[in-house]
């Protein structure tokens, strides 16, 4: 059996590990030109997710150790603190993207960059994508791991829904040289009275943060990369003037902001599958960035995915598995993220949202309010599948 797979990110990086470790030999087919080295600006990578890198045997991660968060308003009123799951990260984006890369190499996995897939042709037991270069590439199963904007999910269901926007955008940063009153390895998430800002201290000197200034109406893509940093620097100090101060030091310590993007979510991809091409990550279930979940749910769709082939007789079997085994969770990490995402846009409403806020942490909550997400073992879920228990 040989796999081909679209998209050389996390979803796609962490089946062609799966799948190798099952014996199953596999491509990349990347369309960007080059590796994403260096790019973007920082994730949480859950307990559940860490669990899949070390299931994969991807080596260890420079990060901070992020096992606590806390809530606030944006005159400094803690809302509550709560934990993450011990063993939960805060990390680099490229790292991640580094850490991976490298684990692909070691395997020796093939990585085909400038690929952008333009058609694809399905059976049960073969699947062709065919490049905008002219070229093609074949295998037994094909993998949709290209983002948000999949080209994949188009070409399994040309009635997929686009993404919905969230109202807001997501840019972030790194500081030094500026002290928080928060202790290392605690996020601190402050709704504010323009915006929503959160900062994490690194315990070394650094204040990694982001923000979620809110737009109504979704600005194209050409739009938003026109916008400098320091564009969004002065915009961001404007949304912070009237919250805690620890925000504008945050944001006036910071050497360079990242450029902003829309923050999306899918309400529901009715098609994952079809023939022997499925679509994974955010290509079939992209959840909202407030869910923290986003680079976990596609580390867990990797392995899975890799585990349910290996053991299963037929592609089709396999993802049609893979399928019932992901939906029920996914669906509720979108649930869950879209619900965080409401309270971050304050509107004309904000002492309204404030009360709502007081209120809603003021209720004493058990922690199994949040372990379903961070306890959860997809390995251990799949290996329950295969074998009935």
């Amino acid at each position: 059996m040989t796999a081909i797979i679209i998209g050389g990110g996390i979803a796609g990086t962490a089946t062609a590990l799966a799948l190798h470790r099952a014996g199953i030999e596999s491509a990349i087919y990347e369309s960007r030109p080059t590796a994403s080295t260096g790019v973007g600006s920082f994730l949480t990578l859950a307990v559940n997710g860490v669990a899949v890198l070390d299931e994969l045997g991807v080596r260890p991660l420079a990060s901070i150790p992020t096992p606590r968060m806390r809530l606030a308003l944006g005159n400094g009123d803690v809302l509550t603190e709560f934990p993450m799951g011990e063993g939960t990260l805060s990390v680099r984006r490229s790292e991640l993207y580094d850490a991976l890369l490298e684990a692909v190499a070691d395997a020796g996995i093939p990585v085909h960059y400038s690929k952008q897939i333009v058609d694809l042709e399905t059976s049960p037991t073969r699947s062709t994508a065919h490049f905008a270069d002219g070229t093609s590439a074949s295998g037994s199963l094909l993998v949709g791991a290209d983002g948000i904007g999949s080209r994949v999910r188009s070409l399994l269901d040309p009635r997929a829904p686009r993404a919905r926007y969230l109202g807001l955008l997501n840019t972030g940063g790194f500081s030094s040289g500026v002290e928080v009153p928060t202790e290392p390895g605690v996020m601190h998430m402050m709704f504010g009275r323009d915006t929503f800002f959160s900062w994490l201290a690194s315990g070394d000197g650094e204040v990694w943060w982001f923000a979620n200034p809110a737009e109504r109406h979704e600005p194209d893509r050409a739009r938003l990369a026109e916008m400098t940093s320091e564009y969004w620097r002065s915009r961001l100090l404007d949304l912070v003037h009237r919250d805690d101060p620890v925000a504008t030091r945050v944001l006036e310590a910071s050497d360079e902001i990242t450029p902003a993007w829309a923050m999306h979510d899918f309400p529901d991809v009715p098609v994952w599958h079809r023939g022997s091409a499925v679509v994974v990550g955010d290509a079939a279930h992209a959840a909202s960035p407030s869910s923290g979940q986003g680079a976990s749910m596609a580390l867990e769709d990797g392995l899975a995915l890799g585990m349910l082939v290996a053991g299963t007789p037929d592609a089709p079997t396999a993802l049609a598995r893979f399928e019932a085994l992901r939906r029920p969770r996914v669906d509720r990490v979108i649930a869950q993220g879209k619900a965080s995402s409401a309270g971050k846009a304050p509107g004309p409403f904000r002492p309204l949202r404030d009360a709502m806020l007081r209120w809603y942490f003021g209720k004493p909550r058990p922690a199994t309010d949040t372990a379903w997400l961070w306890d959860y073992r997809v390995a251990d879920d799949v290996r329950g599948a295969l074998t009935g228990k």
